[in-house]
């Protein structure tokens, strides 16, 4: 029972922090909503990867992917603060190149997030690809998208590699994470199914 509800976890939490994450992009927010949103997104997705590390066998892959992805998720909602109060500075003062000294924080910090979160999928997808079924195909990609995901950022640091002309992986890593946290409690209950 512990397992499902570590399964659930992850599959809800994880949504949710899609769900934030697109909502961030294309909708207009500002004030206490923007705030919570953006914060939650990191918070959520950390909580969902965390959980996910439960909901695999018990190993060392996953007791250190977990970790590592929930100190992603930390990280990240560490970097929207410090982009929330960059445009809020930006808007109070006039910074003008001082601005890019925090700019370099920020985008230091957007790094971090993802090379915490991308060695702690590694461990993860490791893991994953250790089991049978669409589980062990979604282990395979995700450990592609994320050792990319790692070089390009370490290539280009600190600036995305999106933004240097390099592919951004990271839209393609969201569409894993969909795919992950929408269908991780039928691939459980599947892989269950199979060992039975």
């Amino acid at each position: 029972m512990e397992n499902k509800n570590w399964i659930l976890t992850s599959s809800i939490t994880g949504c949710l922090s899609l769900v934030s994450y697109t909502v961030a992009l294309i909708i207009d927010l500002d004030g206490f909503i923007w705030h919570l949103n953006s914060f939650s997104i990191g918070v959520l997705l950390g909580i969902a990867l965390y959980s996910l590390s439960k909901s695999l066998p018990k190993t060392v892959l996953s007791d250190v992917g977990g970790i590592l992805s929930l100190t992603g998720g930390i990280f990240m909602s560490y970097m929207l603060m410090l982009q929330h109060g960059m445009v809020a500075m930006n808007m109070d003062y006039e910074i003008g190149e001082n601005m890019q000294i925090y700019n370099y924080i920020q985008l230091s910090t957007d790094i971090a997030f993802d090379f915490f979160i991308g060695i702690g999928l590694i461990l993860l997808c490791i893991q994953m690809i250790k089991m049978k079924g669409m589980i062990m195909w979604l282990g395979i990609i995700g450990l592609i998208t994320q050792v990319l995901q790692i070089f390009f950022n370490l290539s280009t640091f600190p600036i995305n590699p999106g933004l240097k002309g390099y592919f951004d992986v990271g839209p393609l890593a969201a569409v894993w994470l969909l795919i992950l946290f929408v269908g991780l409690p039928f691939f459980i209950k599947r892989l269950n199914a199979d060992q039975a």
